[in-house]
C-alpha cells in the first residue's frame, strides 16, 4: 500500500523531535519539544488513516468488520432493552410503593376522622389512649401511628408512637388535612381533625418502622431519605447525594441529603424485604428514586419547604416486578404457576432461537466473505495481468453461483479483449483517418472570420455524421459577393469525398470566368463524369452585386431562398429547375432581384427544414420556417440565424440534426445604397 506525502513528512518530523529532544542544548530541546507537539497529533491522524485504509482494502476485510460492527450493534441494543427493562421496573416499583404509601396515609386521615368523636366524649388521658389502640388494632393497615390530642383549655394528651419531641398542634390547623410535616429533624405523616372540644393529630412516622411494613408488603428494598435539599449548584456534602439535569442550557439540580432532612441513616442492609436472588435477573439492580409529590409543610408555621421534597430511594429486581405485574395462575388446587416465570421462558426461547439464527447467519456469512475474498482476489490477479496486456491469463474458481459466473465473465472477457486488440487497433487508424478527413472538410469551407464590406453574414454548419455531405462557399471580389450552398445526396464518407469533388470544380469552374446557366452546365457535366448514377447535387448559386443593387440567382433544385424585408414580409426567390447529375437534367436559368437596404436573405439546405420532432415523424416545414422569418425584423444576420435555430430546437426537442444542415443569413445594410 503506497504512503502518502503527509505520512511521510510527519513521521520524519517525529523522528526527527524525538532526536531533537535527546540533545543536551536546551534551546535545541525546545524545539524537539515544539516539533513533536504539532507532529504528533498529524502522524497519528496519517497513521490511523494508512491502519484502516490497510484494513478495509480487501473486500473480505471490509465485510468481516460490517459483520463485527452487526455484532456490536446487536450487544448493544440487547444492553439497550436490559436498561430500558431496569428503567421499567423501578417505575413499577416506586409506584407499587407509593400506592402502599397512599394507601396508609388513608388508612390514618379515615382513623382519624372515626377517632375524633371517641376522644371528645372520652373521660380522662387512659380512656383516649385505650380509644387510639382499640382503633389501631382494627385497621387494615397497623402502623406505628402516634396521637396528639389538644383539648380546649388543657393540656396536651400523646399516645402511640411520637413522631417528633414536644410535637403540638398548631394555630394553622383550622380544618381537616391530611399533610407531611416536619418538625426539627423529623418527617411525617399527619391527619389533622379539628372539633369543638379540641384538635386530633395522628401522625405516621417516617422512618424503619413503616419502611419494613412497606418492604414486606411490596418486597422491595426501601429507604427514606427525608425531605432532601434541591439546589442549582454543586453539592460536596456527604451522604445520598445526585445531579438532574434541568433542561435549561448550562443549568442542574444537585440533590443531597442534609443533617436535618429526617431520613435514615444508611445501615449495613437491614431489610424487612424478602431475599432477593442473584444475576441480572433475580437481583435487585434497579434503584429509583420517588420523589413525593406532595410538598413538606413546616409544623410550627404550616407553611411549604421551598426546595425540600421528601426522596424515598426504591431497590427492586426485573423478578419481582415481573410477578407483580403479572401475578399468579392457579392451576390446581393450592398450586400456582407464576406467569412472571411463563414471560421469561417465552422471551427466553425467542432469546435463544434469536442467538441460533444469528449464528446461523454469521456462520453463512462467513463462508461468504470467504468466497468473496477468493474470487475478489483472482479477479484481482485477473485484472492486473490484463494491465500488463497478458489476455492469455485465466482465473479459475469452482461453483455454480454468481461469483463463479463473474470469474467465467471475466475469462470471456480477456477473451474477447485478446480477439478485439487488432480491432480496435484498425479502428483507430479508422477514426484517424476520419479526424484528416473532417479537418480537411472543415478547411474547404470558408474561414470562420469572413467578412464583406456593407453585408452582415451569419453561418450554421451542422454536419449529421463525421463527414457531411452539405458544403457553401463565399467570394467577395470588386463589390461582387457571390454564395453557394449545396448538399450532395446520401451520407458518410462516400457523399464527404463527391462533396469535395464538387467544392473543387465549383472553385475552379468559378475562376475561369464562367458563371449562372454555363457554371450549372460545366459542374454538371464534370458531377456525371466522376460519380455514379445514383448521385446528384442540389445547387443555389446566388451573386450579389453590391454596385448594382441586384442579386442573380442561378438554382439546380435547391431549396429556394428567402428574402427577409425590414418591413416583415417574407419572400421566396422562386426559380425551379433540376439537381446536377442527373440524366434528365437541364432547364437551368437565372433570376435577378433587387437588393434593398436592410432586407436579410436566408439561404439554406433542406436538413433545415426536414427536421423532425423527436418520437413522431412531423417535419419542422416550409411553414413554421416563414412564420418565424415574419415574427419581426432583426438587428443583425447573427440574431435572425440564432432565432431560427432556436424555434427549430424548440420544435424538434433536441439540438443534434438528422441530416445535413447549412444556414446562411445576409443582412444587406443601408450603406450599400449610398454607395451604389
Amino acid at each position: 500500500m503506497k504512503t502518502t506525502r503527509t505520512f511521510r513528512v510527519s513521521g520524519l518530523a517525529v523522528v526527527s523531535g524525538a532526536l531533537l529532544t535527546a540533545v543536551p542544548s536546551d534551546g535545541v530541546r525546545a524545539l524537539g519539544i515544539v516539533v513533536l507537539v504539532f507532529g504528533c497529533p498529524v502522524f497519528a491522524l496519517s497513521a490511523t488513516r494508512h491502519l484502516l485504509r490497510g484494513l478495509l482494502w480487501r473486500v473480505g476485510s471490509r465485510l468481516a468488520v460490517s459483520y463485527l460492527l452487526l455484532l456490536s450493534a446487536v450487544v448493544f441494543a440487547a444492553f439497550f432493552v436490559y436498561a430500558g427493562l431496569l428503567v421499567i421496573a423501578g417505575q413499577l416499583g416506586t409506584r407499587r410503593v407509593d400506592a402502599a404509601l397512599e394507601k396508609r396515609r388513608a388508612v390514618v386521615a379515615a382513623l382519624a376522622h372515626e377517632l375524633a368523636p371517641r376522644l371528645e366524649t372520652a373521660r380522662d388521658p387512659a380512656a383516649r389512649a385505650r380509644a387510639l389502640a382499640e382503633a389501631a388494632a382494627s385497621s387494615p393497615s397497623p402502623s406505628e401511628i402516634g396521637m396528639v390530642w389538644q383539648p380546649k383549655g388543657g393540656p396536651v394528651e400523646k399516645a402511640g408512637t411520637e413522631a417528633a419531641p414536644n410535637l403540638v398542634p398548631q394555630p394553622w390547623m383550622t380544618s381537616h388535612a391530611s399533610v407531611i410535616a416536619k418538625s426539627g429533624a423529623q418527617v411525617f405523616a399527619a391527619a389533622v381533625e379539628p372539633r369543638p372540644a379540641g384538635t386530633l393529630v395522628l401522625t405516621l412516622p417516617l422512618h424503619s418502622g413503616l419502611r419494613r411494613e412497606l418492604e414486606r408488603e411490596t418486597g422491595n428494598v426501601i429507604r427514606f431519605h427525608g425531605a432532601v435539599k434541591v439546589k442549582e449548584e454543586p453539592v460536596m456534602a456527604p451522604g445520598v447525594h445526585f445531579t438532574v439535569d434541568t433542561g435549561e442550557k448550562g443549568k442542574t439540580t444537585s440533590i443531597a441529603g442534609a443533617p436535618d432532612s429526617g431520613g435514615e441513616q444508611a445501615s449495613s442492609g437491614e431489610t424487612a424485604a424478602p431475599p432477593a436472588g442473584s444475576g441480572p435477573w433475580s437481583a435487585r439492580w434497579t434503584a429509583f428514586p420517588l420523589f413525593l409529590s406532595e410538598p413538606v409543610l413546616d409544623w410550627e408555621t404550616g407553611r411549604s419547604l421551598e426546595g425540600r421534597p421528601v426522596l424515598i430511594l426504591v431497590r427492586t429486581s426485573l423478578q419481582r416486578e415481573s410477578r407483580a405485574l403479572f401475578g399468579d395462575l392457579r392451576i390446581a388446587g393450592s398450586r400456582r404457576l407464576q406467569m412472571g416465570r411463563v414471560v421469561l421462558a417465552v422471551m427466553g426461547a425467542l432469546g435463544f432461537a434469536t442467538v441460533v439464527v444469528f449464528a446461523g447467519a454469521s456462520l453463512l456469512a462467513g463462508i461468504l466473505v470467504y468466497r468473496i475474498a477468493r474470487a475478489t482476489r483472482r479477479l484481482s490477479t485477473g485484472f492486473a495481468e490484463i494491465e500488463k496486456s497478458n489476455f492469455a491469463h485465466r482465473a479459475v474458481l469452482k461453483g455454480h453461483d454468481q461469483l463463479a459466473a463473474l470469474v467465467g465473465s471475466f475469462n470471456a472477457m480477456a477473451a474477447h479483449l485478446g480477439a478485439s486488440v487488432a480491432e480496435k487497433a484498425e479502428k483507430e487508424a479508422l477514426e484517424h483517418e476520419l479526424s484528416v478527413a473532417r479537418d480537411l472538410q472543415r478547411r474547404l469551407l470558408p474561414p470562420a472570420d469572413f467578412t464583406c464590406p456593407g453585408v452582415g453574414i451569419a453561418v450554421d454548419f451542422a454536419p449529421a455524421a463525421a463527414i457531411g455531405g452539405d458544403f457553401y462557399d463565399l467570394s467577395y471580389a470588386e463589390r461582387v459577393l457571390t454564395v453557394s450552398v449545396a448538399d450532395v445526396s446520401g451520407h458518410g464518407l462516400p457523399t464527404g469525398l463527391v462533396m469535395a469533388a464538387a467544392k473543387a470544380s465549383l472553385g475552379m469552374l468559378a475562376r475561369t470566368g464562367a458563371g449562372g446557366v454555363r457554371l450549372m452546365e460545366l459542374l454538371h457535366e464534370e458531377i456525371v463524369r466522376t460519380t455514379e448514377r445514383r448521385t446528384f447535387v442540389t445547387l443555389a448559386h446566388l451573386v450579389f452585386d453590391l454596385a448594382k443593387g441586384t442579386v442573380s440567382f442561378t438554382n439546380a433544385g435547391h431549396p429556394y431562398p428567402y428574402r427577409v424585408g425590414r418591413d416583415g414580409t417574407v419572400e421566396a426567390l422562386v426559380n425551379p429547375a433540376r439537381p446536377l447529375g442527373l440524366p434528365l437534367s437541364g432547364g437551368w436559368q437565372t433570376v435577378t432581384a433587387p437588393l434593398v437596404p436592410g432586407d436579410c436573405w436566408v439561404v439554406f439546405s433542406d436538413g433545415l427544414f426536414e427536421a423532425t420532432r423527436a418520437g413522431s415523424d412531423e417535419s419542422w416545414g416550409f411553414a413554421r420556417l416563414e412564420d418565424v422569418l415574419r415574427s419581426g425584423p432583426s438587428q443583425s444576420a447573427a440574431a435572425l440565424r440564432d432565432r431560427i435555430l432556436e424555434a427549430q430546437r424548440a420544435f424538434t426537442g433536441r439540438a443534434d440534426t438528422e441530416d445535413d444542415r447549412t444556414l446562411l443569413v445576409l443582412r444587406i445594410n443601408p450603406a450599400v445604397s449610398a454607395e451604389a
